[in-house]
């Protein structure tokens, strides 16, 4: 163990995985880590670009990374369990119901407004997506070819969207100027903004 030890005191964490690693597999592991490293710098610089922290940035000058097949993942009753009890401790958990009981996408989740929403019978109308274009955000309308739908709303997800119809009344208070452009809006950030991709994907 303690020669070991004297071999890796002075490796740093990416050598020491890749000595776990035959050659096919490493080249699998650098694009991944890669190809995420590149996806989360964009997104930190598309907020801070959007927040005015930082000047718009040449996106389209760095360098793309393709992504290896993703894998579907069987989850259990007691992972979705598990999952969902820790989600309520956190500020997503209406948008997780929404992508796991409704099945919305990442655009048709930042695009949905309350006015989509018909609490007496029960339903969510998917009407528009917000995608980004550059450093700005763009509502899409769908059409019945590209998702356009009409869909029922179990009780659980009606009593969180009330709730958060609530959460964001409080929050538009202590962020006036975002009352404007967002108020309608149902996923909104604790600056009273729409969310971001990377805030989802935590």
């Amino acid at each position: 163990m303690k020669k070991q030890l004297q071999y890796l005191k002075g490796k740093n964490v990416w050598e020491i995985q890749v000595l776990c690693l035959d050659e096919e597999k490493e080249t699998i592991f650098y694009n991944c880590c890669v190809f995420m490293a590149k996806k989360c710098i964009t997104e930190i610089l598309y907020s801070a670009i959007a927040e005015e922290l930082i000047s718009p940035f040449p996106f389209d000058e760095i360098t793309e990374y393709a992504m290896n097949s993703k894998k579907y993942v069987f989850w259990k009753q007691n992972n979705i369990e598990c999952f969902f009890k820790l989600a309520q401790t956190g500020n997503c958990y209406l948008e997780y119901l929404l992508v796991f009981f409704l099945g919305l996408k990442t655009g048709e989740l930042l695009g949905l407004k309350f006015s989509n929403i018909n609490f007496k019978e029960k339903e969510l109308t998917i009407c528009q997506v917000l995608v980004k274009d550059d450093i700005k955000e763009k509502l899409r309308p769908l059409s019945q070819e590209t998702g356009y739908r009409t869909i029922k709303i179990p009780d659980l997800v009606i009593t969180e969207l009330k709730k958060r119809k609530k959460i964001n009344r409080f929050l538009f208070k202590s962020n006036p100027n975002m009352a404007k452009k967002w108020k309608n809006y149902v996923c909104i950030g604790e600056r009273g903004n729409v969310k971001s991709q990377a805030v989802l994907n935590k």
